[in-house]
C-alpha cells in the first residue's frame, strides 16, 4: 500500500516539473513579444523598495530590558511639614535677591547725586533773562464838546376846534355823533341831526350830550321845526321771559326820550314841537356779540321834521 503512494507522488512530481519547463521555454520565447501589462514578471519590477525597520537603540533596549516598577518601590508623598520648610527656604532667597537689588539700586543712586553735587559734569542752565513792560503812556481823554443849546420853535397855534363825537366802536359807551348843520328841506321831509348814547340800564346824560343839545336847539329855533326823539334799548335784560323783557326795554327806550326832551325844554325849545317815542329793542343797529354792539344800540335819536 505504502509503494503504491509513492509511485503516484512520483508520477505527480514529474507532471508538476514538465509543466514548469514548458512555461520557462515559453516564458523565454516569448519574451519580445508579451506586453509588459501582461507579463506578470514586470509587475512588480518599478515598486520602491519597502523602507528598513529602525534599529532599536541601546537606551531603547535598555528600556525594553527593565522590567516594570512595583508599587512599593513608589516614593513616600512629602510631609506638610517639608513642603512647608521648602517654602520658607524659597521666601528667604527670595528676601536675599531683594536686599542685594535694593543695595545695588541705592549705590547706583548715590554715585550719581555725587556727581550731580560736584558740579563739574552738569552745566548750569542761565536763568531766561527777566522782560520788563514798557510803561504805558497816559492817554488824554478828549473834553467833549458843549452841548449846544437848542432854541425850541413855537409851533403854531392851531385854531381850536370843537370835538366831533364820531359813530360807535368797541367801547363801553360809543360817542354821539355831532350835529349837523339843518340843510334846506322839502316840507314833510325828516332829517336826522344828532344822536345820544347811554350806558345800560340808564337815563343820564353824560359829557358833552348837552353841548350837543344845545345846538340841536339852536338850529331847531333857526328852522321853526318839529324835535322827533326816538328811544332804543339793548337785547340784555336780567329775565327770561320775553312779554317782561319787552315791557322793561320799552319803558327805559320811553324814559331815554323823555330825558333828552327835559333837556331842550331847558334850553328854549317850545313843548309843542317836540314828539317822543319809546321803541324799546325792536330796532337794533348793531348785533349785540360783544358790549361795544350793546352800547351802540342804548341811544336817542333826534330828528328834524318840517
Amino acid at each position: 500500500m505504502q509503494d503504491t503512494t509513492a509511485i503516484k507522488a512520483v508520477s505527480v512530481g514529474r507532471r508538476i516539473a514538465s509543466v514548469f519547463l514548458i512555461g520557462a521555454a515559453m516564458t523565454l520565447g516569448g519574451c519580445e513579444s508579451i506586453p509588459e501589462v501582461v507579463n506578470p514578471f514586470t509587475w512588480f519590477e518599478d515598486d520602491e523598495t519597502a523602507p528598513r525597520p529602525p534599529v532599536a537603540s541601546k537606551h531603547g533596549a535598555e528600556a525594553v530590558s527593565q522590567a516594570y516598577p512595583k508599587l512599593g518601590s513608589v516614593p513616600k508623598r512629602p510631609s506638610l511639614q517639608a513642603q512647608q520648610a521648602a517654602i520658607a527656604q524659597g521666601l528667604a532667597a527670595d528676601n536675599e535677591n531683594a536686599r542685594y537689588t535694593d543695595d545695588k539700586i541705592q549705590r547706583e543712586v548715590e554715585r550719581r547725586a555725587a556727581v550731580v553735587r560736584d558740579g563739574k559734569s552738569i552745566r548750569a542752565v542761565p536763568p531766561p533773562p527777566r522782560v520788563v513792560a514798557p510803561r504805558a503812556q497816559p492817554v488824554l481823554r478828549r473834553a467833549s464838546p458843549p452841548a449846544l443849546a437848542v432854541k425850541p420853535s413855537v409851533p403854531p397855534v392851531q385854531p381850536a376846534v370843537r370835538p366831533t363825537r364820531a359813530s360807535p366802536t368797541a367801547v363801553d359807551r360809543p360817542a354821539p355823533a355831532a350835529p349837523v348843520p339843518v340843510p334846506a328841506f322839502a316840507p314833510g321831509q325828516t332829517v336826522k341831526v344828532a344822536t345820544i348814547y347811554f350806558q345800560d340800564g340808564s337815563t343820564k346824560l353824560l359829557g358833552n350830550d348837552k353841548e350837543i343839545l344845545r345846538e340841536v336847539a339852536n338850529a331847531q329855533k333857526q328852522t321853526g321845526s318839529a324835535v322827533h326823539l326816538i328811544g332804543h334799548a339793548s337785547g340784555r335784560v336780567r329775565t327770561f321771559d320775553p312779554s317782561r323783557r319787552h315791557m322793561i326795554n320799552y319803558q327805559i327806550s320811553l324814559n331815554r326820550a323823555h330825558a333828552v326832551a327835559a333837556v331842550l325844554l331847558s334850553l328854549g325849545v317850545a313843548e309843542g314841537k317836540l314828539e317822543v317815542t319809546g321803541k324799546g329793542d325792536t330796532t337794533p343797529i348793531y348785533a349785540e356779540y360783544s358790549t361795544a354792539g350793546e352800547a351802540a344800540n342804548r341811544r336817542v335819536e333826534l330828528y328834524f321834521v318840517n
